[in-house]
């Protein structure tokens, strides 16, 4: 399942290194790395701009989550 993963640069709570073996462990995820901490808070425009495309290329419309 392609899978898009965040991770805060400076994540207190979980090591970045952990989440990139994570991710390059498993075939179709695809990391994205943020100048945040855990929670992520400070970077959820940031995050929208990677997420819109990576759901339009399967097929969802911006705007729509997902089909569960």
């Amino acid at each position: 399942m392609p899978t898009l993963v965040f991770a805060g640069r400076h994540d207190d709570a979980v090591p970045l290194a952990a989440v990139e073996r994570f991710a390059a462990a498993r075939p179709a995820r695809e990391l994205v790395v943020l100048d945040a901490g855990h929670e992520l808070t400070e970077v959820l425009e940031p995050m929208w701009a990677h997420i819109l495309p990576f759901l339009r290329r399967f097929g969802t419309p911006a705007g729509r989550p997902p089909a569960a």
